[in-house]
């Protein structure tokens, strides 16, 4: 039998708290995925509110910045295959993999479905304005977060997922669900 190995990570490591956010808000997704959103809703809380992240200007400065607030997770592009994410920006200086705007959404749409309709409004709104885009506060709130997803993150699997959990993936992308 191999011996187990610990990672050479100290307790004060910087970056321990990013690895500790990326298996929180993977959990989330999987509470997301199997119809608790009222635990989706706590983790997602707890790095909205760890102080740790904030929203960029722009859907590009996740990409354009090489240390970015709202890049959760995110790698450097390929020196070879760098051109495959043109369609993106022209920088290519990070490939974000989880960003705080994603987590924002998704706790919108967390919010919603438990009932806590003021909060979903507030964490999609909050992500338009800082992106400076005319916030959207009155209808139908799933219309409205669709159109923040599609404007925010349509080069996302956090935006597919979306479309799939609401049965929008096949009129919205011909694809089905």
């Amino acid at each position: 039998m191999k011996e187990r190995q610990r990672l050479p990570i100290k307790r004060e490591d910087p970056v321990l708290p990013a690895f500790r956010d990326v298996a929180t808000v993977v959990l989330a997704r999987c509470y997301l995925r199997s119809q608790d959103p009222g635990a989706a809703l706590t983790l997602f809380e707890e790095r909205i509110n760890s102080g740790r992240y904030s929203l960029g200007r722009s859907w590009d400065s996740v990409f354009c910045e090489d240390q970015t607030k709202e890049a959760i997770l995110s790698f450097p592009p390929n020196t070879n295959h760098s051109g495959m994410w043109g369609f993106y920006n022209d920088c290519h200086k990070r490939i974000p993999a989880l960003t705080y705007g994603e987590i924002m959404l998704s706790a919108a749409e967390c919010a919603d479905r438990v009932g806590q309709t003021d909060k979903a409004w507030r964490y999609k709104n909050q992500l338009r304005t800082t992106r400076e885009r005319s916030s959207i506060g009155s209808g139908d709130f799933i219309s409205a977060l669709t159109d923040t997803w599609r404007e925010e993150g349509k080069e996302t699997a956090s935006y597919l997922e979306f479309l799939k959990r609401k049965g929008l993936a096949d009129s919205t992308l011909s694809i089905s669900s």
